[in-house]
């Protein structure tokens, strides 16, 4: 098959700058190389040296768009301004793809959308073929769920956003296809890395350490999380690890996170590490004995929770969105995040995993049995049976 793949144009490919939509992107692209042999074509951003990267891949072509000069960031605020007061014509990045193929789009057996939902409607007007919209984000709602109207098939990451879409009679086929990840990443580690990672950050072989990942953004609940793990009064070889920054890469500090840096004033034993990156996360999970995710919105799928599990560690967090559909009862706390006295329930938690060596085993032996469910194998056999099949995954 020939396969177009549009990503959103934030994050390049392959994934040096990190981001989980990428990561799967590449998982694709990489089991392409080694047993399926589509020619795929994949519209990313420009990156420097992203090149000396993608010279290894035979059988994915790339087209690296530069959208942080001078040129692209005046047509970027052209186009935004077009489309918050008229009508929607896509972004920069969406206009250099369409300019690219012109009328060479249909020459494509599909077109796969990765997480950009406004772009379906615009792909459309240039293509008569096959488009799948492969959703990462809650997009879909009562307002623009006609967007689907424009593509053949929605494959959703969790059966939590499939069913919401399904509601609302969206008009295309719906298929729900979870996300996997690679298990030997998370448990075939060098010890000496762990150790180097352990010296970076101050953190002590005997250390009891509690760990975060992701965006230290509001929906994901780290201020909670800080003021739960304050409540618990632990000494100071209890240490809690907030690992990440605004955006991916990023290490801008935000109003939210100046926040959450002033709640922990005074506690040595909460500790920022500020951006990370993917590989070194990895190492990172391996220091810690529990993993802490508390996000406040309905998350699409949860793979930073994934992750954990993968990792054997039990799992602090909420039930929200598609949450409960990663982490059962056995490998994690599940709260109710509107309840009153959530944050004195997450403290409570806290304590028990770590007063508790008995359950933490437990519930770590869960944990990696969970995590089976969502190995990178029966993700990339049920990604190939939807493109080249159709009809329901495994």
């Amino acid at each position: 098959m020939k396969i177009l793949v549009i990503t959103r144009g934030k994050l390049p490919l392959p994934n040096i700058k990190g981001g989980a939509v990428e990561y799967l992107v590449q998982q694709i692209l990489d089991e392409n190389e080694k047993n399926w042999h589509h020619n795929i074509t994949i519209c990313g951003p420009w990156e420097s040296m992203i090149e000396s990267y993608q010279i290894c891949y035979k059988y994915t072509d790339f087209l690296n768009i530069k959208i942080n000069s001078l040129y692209a960031k005046v047509m970027s605020g052209i186009r935004y301004i077009i489309n918050r007061n008229f009508y929607y014509i896509g972004n920069y990045f969406l206009s250099k793809i369409i300019a690219r193929f012109g009328d060479t789009f249909n020459e494509f057996d599909a077109i796969l959308i990765e997480n950009a939902f406004d772009f379906i409607p615009v792909i459309r007007k240039s293509y008569n073929g096959r488009i799948i919209f492969h959703g990462h984000n809650d997009w879909v709602n009562s307002e623009n769920v006609d967007n689907l109207i424009y593509c053949d098939e929605y494959w959703a990451i969790s059966n939590f956003l499939a069913e919401k879409a399904r509601k609302m009679e969206a008009q295309c086929s719906i298929y729900t296809l979870y996300n996997g990840i690679c298990l030997e990443d998370y448990t075939n580690i060098l010890s000496e890395d762990v150790q180097l990672i352990r010296e970076k950050y101050g953190l002590h072989k005997e250390d009891f350490i509690f760990v975060f990942t992701g965006r230290v953004v509001k929906e994901k609940g780290v201020l909670e999380l800080i003021r739960a793990f304050i409540l618990c009064q632990f000494q100071s070889d209890v240490k809690l690890l907030i690992v990440g920054g605004t955006f991916y890469s990023s290490d801008k500090e935000s109003n939210y996170i100046k926040e959450c840096k002033e709640i922990a004033k005074g506690y040595t034993n909460i500790i920022f590490t500020g951006y990370v990156s993917y590989n070194k996360i990895k190492l990172l999970y391996q220091c810690a004995y529990v993993g802490c995710a508390l996000s406040l919105c309905h998350e699409a799928f949860g793979l930073s929770i994934l992750e954990m599990l993968a990792s054997g560690l039990p799992v602090i967090t909420t039930n929200n969105g598609a949450i409960s559909e990663v982490a059962n009862c056995e490998s994690a706390f599940l709260f109710d995040s509107d309840n009153i006295n959530f944050e004195i329930n997450v403290s409570k938690a806290m304590t028990q995993l770590f007063t508790d060596s008995t359950l933490r085993k437990k519930m770590s032996h869960a944990a990696i049995k969970q995590a089976e469910k969502f190995a990178n194998e029966i993700y990339l056999d049920n990604f190939r049976n939807l493109l080249e099949k159709g009809g329901e995954v495994s």
